[in-house]
C-alpha cells in the first residue's frame, strides 16, 4: 500500500455494503489518496462533507446507489474518485459566494441524472413479516394519566385561536402569564397556539383544519385550554370546533375547558381571557405524574435540515428508539409523504397489511397530482441546505429518511393527516415536507414526544410536544449544542448503535418524566397547520403564469387637483430622496418560519439595549414569516422579504435565516443581482432599482451556531452597522412625501366612504402616493366621481409602489393580517374605516383605526359632525401626527400587532 494511501473507511462510509457511493466524513481535498476494495484511487475533485463520490468504477447508464437502492443513474463512465455531481447541487453550488464554495475544484459538469424506475407494488410478493415481540418489563416514566386521552408528558395551558385574526391577542395573552408559572410545580407552561387558517371556503381545507385544531386540545400534554374565535362571522368560530370535538368523540372536560368570542376592545378581550386562564390555572394546581408504563408513549418522527448523515446516524438511531418503544407496547408515527417519494420499495418493503400499500402510494399520488396542477413537483423538495448537505435529490433524501422505520419494523396503520392514532405499533400519517406543520400534525395525532433529527442544525420545537433533537455529527453538536439534545454523531466515531440507543433511551424516558430539553428552555416553538391553500380543485385549463410583480404605474387620474391640494406639514427625515416618516427601525426579518424565534429573541435583546436608549434607532421590528420550507418560492414571499427590506422607515435590515430554507441567502442575493431565478418581473425590478447593500445584513443560524449565538451576533451586526452610519437628516415631508393605504369594510355608511375618498382626492392631487386593496369599495367610490377608471391591481401583492398617484394592490385573500402585511409594504401608514372594530396593528406600519361612532372602541379617530372636508382634513392632520411620532395609534400602543404572508398560486407546500 502506498504511504499516502488511507482506508476509505476513515476518510467516509458506505451506507450499506455493495454500494457504489461513498459519503466523505469531513472536506476531502483533490488528490486525496484512498484504498478501498482491493485498489488504490485518487480524488479527482474536491469533495464537501456529506457530499458523495464514486467507490468503485460506475458504467454510462447504470444506477448509482445507497443503501443497495438506486437515487440516480450515471450519464457517462464515473471512474473512483470522482465526485458525484447532479444538475440541482451543480446549480445551487453556483449561487455561493463563501468559501469554500468559491474555491472548489469540481467536475466540468454533472455526471449523473436523476433517473430511477418507477416502482409499482405487487401484492403477490407480499408477506406477513414476524409481529412484534412486545416485552411487559415493568418500565416506566412519570406522567400525566388523561384517560382516553393518553398519558401527558407535560401539563400544558393552551390557549388556541381558531383563526390567524387571533394571533396577536393569543401572543400577548402567552407573553403575560409565561412567567406567572415558574412558581406553579404543576403546570409546566402556558402555550399560545396561533396558525394561518380560520377562513377557508374550501370543505376539505376546513376540514382538515377543525381535526388538526381539535387533535391539539385533545393531545394529552394538555392539561387545560381556553379557545378564543375572533367574532367574525365569515372565519372559523368555537361553537364550529365545539360541535366537531363533541361529534368526534373528543368533549372536554368542561372544568378544563374554556370557550371565548374576541370582539371588545383588546384591552377587555385581555382581560376576560385572563380571567378564565386564573381559573384553568387553579384547577391544574393539584395535577401530579404518576407512574406509567412506557406502552404510553406515542413519539412522532421527524427530521428537518437533514444532511447526507441522517440516514446513517440520526435517522437510524431514531427508528431504533421507536423499535424500543414499540417493543413496550407504545407507538410511532412518521410523516412527510413527498419526502418518501422515491423510497417506496424500502418503506413497503414491510407492511402489516397489503392493502396499506395502496392507500400510502394514493397519498403520495394525490400528492404529486396536485403539485402538478400549478407546476410543482416532488422533486424540487431539497431545500439548498440539503443539498448543500449532501442530499442530492428527493429519491437520497426520501432514503435517508425512510430508515426511520427499522427493516424488522413493520407498518401498521395509515392515517389522513393530523388523524388521532388509536392503537399501538408503527404509524405513518399523511403531511407535507415543512417541519413545523408535520410536527403539528404529530402533535394533533396524538403524539407527547417528538424526535427530531436534523442534520444541520434545526432549533425549532413544538410548542406542547418536548421535542429531543437528535443530531448527526460530533461537530454540529457542538456547534449547536444549546439546541441539541443527543449526539448521534457518536456513531460515527465508533459508539454502537446499541449503546447509543440504550443511552438514548434513557434520556428520552427522562424527558418523558419532566426533564426539560433543550429547546423547552430556550422557548424556541412556532407551530403550523397544514396549508393546501389552491389545491381544492384542479384548473380548468392551462393558464400563464401569474407576473411575479406588475407593471407599477399608477391609474390614470383625473381629477383637476388644484382645490384638494394640501400642505400639512410632518417631520421626517431623509431616506433615498425622499422624506420618510420620524421612526427609524431595525428590522429583523426571518426568511423561515424556523428563524422566527431566534428573530424575536434577538429583537427583544435590541429593544433593551443602547442602540434604542441612545435614540439611534426608534425600535427593532421582527416580521412574522411562515412560508419558505417545504414550499416552492412564491412570488408573495418574495415581495414580502424584499419589500419590507427596503421599506422607508426601515434603517437597516438584517436578514436571519436557518440556512436550509428553500428562500435561501444565496437565492435571494442572486435574485438582487437581476438573475432569473424563475421570477423575471422581480430580477428585472431589482435590476433597474438595486436595494441599498450597505443597509442590509446576513446571519445563518446553522453557521453562527445556534439560536443564542445568531441573537448575540444580530445584536453584534447592528451595533456595528448602525454607529458607522451617519443617522438621516430631520426634515420636514409634505403631503407630496405621503405614501398611505386605505381600507374600509361593508359596515361604512356611504358618508364615510366619501370622508376617505376626500382623503384620497387630496394626497393624489398634491403628489403623494395611496394604496387600495383589490375590490375596495372605495375604488368604487373614484370611478362613480369619474376621477378614476374602474381597473384591475397596478401592484401584486406587498410590491412597493415606484412612482406617485393611485394603486390598487392584488389581495390574496380576506384575512386582516394578510390585507395589513401586503398594504404595509407599498405605505408608511394604513388607515381603516370601520363601524364594527379595529382591526390589528401592523408589527412595523402605523394601523389608523377610525370610525364613524363612539360606540366603536379601541379607535384612534371618531369622525365628527360637518362636511367631508372638513372630516377628511381632521384624518389628514391626525395621519401627519402619525407621521411626525406626536401621535401613536391605539392597536399599534397595546400590542395588537402582527403580519401574515399569504399563498398564492404560484406556492405550493411540498
Amino acid at each position: 500500500m502506498p504511504a499516502n494511501a488511507v482506508p476509505l473507511e476513515e476518510l467516509a462510509r458506505i451506507p450499506a455494503p455493495g454500494d457504489n457511493a461513498a459519503i466523505a466524513l469531513r472536506d476531502l481535498a483533490r488528490g486525496t489518496r484512498i484504498r478501498h476494495a482491493g485498489r488504490d484511487f485518487g480524488l479527482q475533485h474536491d469533495v464537501l462533507t456529506g457530499h458523495r463520490f464514486a467507490a468503485v468504477p460506475i458504467p454510462d447508464g447504470t444506477p448509482v446507489t445507497s443503501w443497495n437502492y438506486p437515487f440516480g443513474r450515471a450519464a457517462r463512465d464515473i471512474a473512483p474518485g470522482e465526485y458525484l455531481c447532479n444538475h440541482h447541487v451543480w446549480f445551487r453550488l453556483s449561487l455561493q459566494e463563501d468559501e469554500p464554495y468559491r474555491s472548489l475544484r469540481l467536475p466540468a459538469g454533472p455526471n449523473f441524472t436523476d433517473d430511477i424506475e418507477a416502482y409499482a407494488f405487487d401484492p403477490a410478493r407480499w408477506r406477513r413479516p414476524e409481529p412484534p415481540k412486545v416485552e411487559r418489563s415493568g418500565a416506566s416514566f412519570m406522567g400525566y394519566d388523561r384517560g382516553p386521552r393518553g398519558t401527558g408528558t407535560r401539563n400544558h395551558l393552551v390557549i388556541l385561536g381558531t383563526s390567524s385574526t387571533t394571533q396577536p391577542l393569543i401572543e400577548a395573552l402567552e407573553e403575560r402569564f409565561q412567567g406567572q408559572v415558574a412558581g406553579l410545580e404543576s403546570v409546566d407552561a402556558v402555550v399560545g397556539l396561533r396558525h394561518t387558517e380560520g377562513g377557508e371556503t374550501s370543505a376539505d381545507e376546513r376540514e382538515r383544519t377543525l381535526r388538526t385544531l381539535a387533535g391539539l386540545l385533545a393531545n394529552p400534554n394538555v392539561g387545560a385550554f381556553l379557545v378564543i374565535d375572533s367574532g367574525r362571522d365569515d372565519e372559523l368560530g368555537h361553537a364550529e370546533l365545539l360541535d366537531w370535538m363533541a361529534a368526534h368523540g373528543l368533549a372536554a372536560d368542561p372544568s378544563r375547558a374554556r370557550w371565548m368570542s374576541a370582539g371588545g376592545s383588546f384591552a377587555s378581550d385581555l382581560a376576560a381571557a385572563g380571567r378564565e386562564i386564573r381559573v384553568l390555572l387553579d384547577a391544574m394546581a393539584a395535577d401530579r405524574r404518576s407512574p406509567r408504563p412506557l406502552a404510553e408513549l406515542r413519539i412522532g418522527l421527524q427530521c428537518g435540515a437533514s444532511d447526507a448523515f441522517s440516514g446513517i446516524c440520526g435517522n437510524v438511531l431514531s427508528g431504533s428508539l421507536a423499535r424500543e418503544v414499540i417493543r413496550h407496547g407504545g407507538s410511532a408515527n412518521l410523516t412527510e409523504t413527498p419526502e418518501l417519494s422515491g423510497a417506496e420499495d424500502y418503506l413497503l418493503s414491510s407492511i402489516a397489511d397489503p392493502a396499506i400499500a395502496p392507500r400510502f402510494l394514493a397519498m403520495l399520488e394525490r400528492f404529486k397530482e396536485q403539485l402538478g396542477w400549478h407546476g410543482g413537483k416532488v422533486d424540487k423538495n431539497p431545500s439548498e441546505g440539503n443539498l448543500l448537505g449532501g442530499l442530492y435529490n428527493i429519491t437520497l433524501k426520501s432514503l435517508g429518511a425512510a430508515v426511520k422505520r427499522p427493516p424488522d419494523v413493520p407498518i401498521r396503520h395509515v392515517l389522513e393527516h393530523a388523524e388521532r392514532m388509536t392503537a399501538p405499533g408503527y404509524h405513518f400519517m399523511d403531511g407535507m415536507g415543512g417541519d413545523i406543520a408535520s410536527y403539528t400534525g404529530q402533535a394533533a395525532a396524538g403524539c407527547n414526544l417528538l424526535l427530531f433529527v436534523t442534520g444541520r442544525g434545526s432549533p425549532t420545537n413544538s410548542s406542547i410536544v418536548p421535542t429531543i433533537k437528535i443530531v448527526n455529527t460530533t461537530r454540529r453538536y457542538e456547534m449547536m449544542a444549546g439546541d441539541i439534545d443527543i449526539n448521534a454523531g457518536r456513531y460515527l466515531e465508533g459508539t454502537s448503535m446499541e449503546e447509543l440507543t440504550r443511552s438514548s433511551l434513557a434520556r428520552l424516558v427522562a424527558i418523558a418524566s419532566g426533564t426539560r430539553t433543550k429547546g423547552e428552555r430556550r422557548s424556541q416553538n412556532i407551530d403550523l397547520t397544514w396549508r393546501r391553500r389552491y389545491f381544492a380543485t384542479a384548473p380548468r385549463a392551462e393558464t400563464p403564469p401569474e407576473p411575479s410583480r406588475l407593471a407599477g404605474e399608477p391609474l390614470a387620474w383625473r381629477g383637476a387637483g388644484a382645490g384638494d391640494r394640501i400642505e400639512l406639514p410632518f417631520a421626517g427625515r431623509l431616506r433615498r430622496g425622499r422624506v420618510a416618516p420620524d421612526d427609524s427601525v431595525g428590522l429583523l426579518l426571518p426568511t423561515v418560519g424556523c428563524s422566527v424565534a431566534t428573530a424575536r429573541l434577538a429583537a427583544r435583546r435590541l429593544n433593551e439595549g443602547e442602540l434604542v436608549r441612545s435614540g439611534r434607532v426608534s425600535r427593532f421590528v421582527t416580521l412574522s414569516n411562515t412560508e419558505g420550507c417545504g414550499v416552492t418560492t412564491g412570488a408573495e414571499v418574495l415581495n414580502f422579504l424584499l419589500g419590507y427590506a427596503n421599506h422607508p422607515r426601515v434603517e437597516a435590515c438584517l436578514f436571519l435565516s436557518l440556512g436550509c430554507e428553500m428562500v435561501s441567502p444565496g437565492f435571494l442575493r442572486a435574485l438582487m443581482r437581476g438573475e432569473d431565478l424563475g421570477f423575471p418581473e422581480i430580477s428585472a425590478a431589482l435590476a433597474a432599482s438595486p436595494l441599498e447593500a450597505s443597509r442590509l445584513g446576513w446571519l445563518t443560524i446553522q453557521e453562527s451556531g445556534g439560536s443564542d449565538e445568531t441573537a448575540d451576533a444580530a445584536v453584534g451586526w447592528f451595533r456595528e452597522h448602525l454607529l458607522a452610519h451617519r443617522p438621516a437628516d430631520p426634515v420636514t415631508g409634505t403631503a407630496a412625501d405621503l405614501r398611505v393605504a386605505f381600507m374600509s369594510d361593508a359596515s361604512v355608511s356611504s358618508a364615510g366612504e366619501r370622508v376617505l375618498a376626500a382623503c384620497i382626492r387630496k394626497v393624489v392631487a398634491s403628489g403623494g402616493t395611496v394604496v387600495l386593496p383589490a375590490g375596495s369599495r372605495l375604488l368604487e367610490r373614484l370611478a362613480e366621481a369619474r376621477l378614476v377608471d374602474a381597473a384591475g391591481p397596478t401592484l401584486a401583492f406587498a410590491q412597493p409602489a415606484g412612482h406617485p398617484g393611485l394603486h390598487v394592490m392584488q389581495m390574496i385573500s380576506d384575512a386582516p393580517l394578510e390585507s395589513l402585511t401586503g398594504l404595509g409594504a407599498a405605505s408608511d401608514i394604513v388607515v381603516h374605516l370601520s363601524n364594527l372594530r379595529p382591526v390589528p396593528g401592523h408589527s412595523l406600519v402605523p394601523t389608523l383605526n377610525l370610525a364613524e361612532s363612539d360606540e366603536v372602541a379601541g379607535v384612534d379617530l371618531t369622525l365628527g359632525p360637518g362636511g367631508e372636508t372638513r372630516r377628511a382634513l381632521q384624518v389628514m392632520r391626525r395621519i401627519c401626527e402619525v407621521l411626525s411620532g406626536q401621535y401613536h395609534p391605539v392597536q399599534n400602543v397595546l400590542g395588537n400587532v402582527g403580519n401574515q404572508i399569504p399563498r398564492g398560486a404560484r406556492a405550493h407546500a411540498i
